[in-house]
């Protein structure tokens, strides 16, 4: 298995930052704790919450521009190896293998305050944005006799 082509980072990279979870030879491996696959699969979750968030603020995906996609790697990598490390401390804890990763709802929360936070700057630095803002999770809806659900619209006296 490889990483999709709309991943951010490498495995190589996340080696580089979990050298002590690699194999003799500096590389993850089918016998390494984590495996080859699952650090792929490590880069995939994370990379498919980026470009969820991504494409929820309006951004083309994948991003390709050169310094937002560093800025996307790094967090990937960042956010890959963690998951590594708390994949090992788990294992050393006496816990099942697996345990202690981050749920894929955490993924998706960190992914977003992360886009949030960037947005501008990704766009700044070129990222192809065509829409702007959070598209609205609902529209307010005023009934016949005057009333409406908006809670920001009722008043209270």
């Amino acid at each position: 298995m490889a990483i999709n082509a709309n991943s951010y980072g490498t495995v190589a990279q996340v080696e580089a930052e979990c050298k002590q979870f690699v194999s003799k030879s500096g590389i993850f491996s089918s016998t390494t704790n984590p495996t080859l696959t699952v650090v792929e699969d490590y880069l995939d979750r994370v990379s498919a919450a980026l470009n969820v968030s991504l494409a929820n603020q309006g951004f083309s995906i994948p991003v390709s521009e050169e310094q937002p996609k560093i800025v996307l790697d790094n967090y990937a990598i960042e956010q890959a190896a963690k998951m590594g490390r708390s994949v090992n401390r788990a294992a050393l804890a006496g816990a099942r293998r697996g345990a202690g990763v981050a749920s894929e709802g955490t993924v998706m929360s960190r992914a977003r305050e992360f886009i949030e936070e960037n947005a501008p700057g990704m766009e700044a630095l070129g990222a192809t944005r065509t829409a702007t803002g959070k598209r609205p999770s609902s529209t307010p809806i005023t009934r016949r006799d005057g009333y409406s659900h908006d809670v920001n619209s009722v008043r209270i006296p």
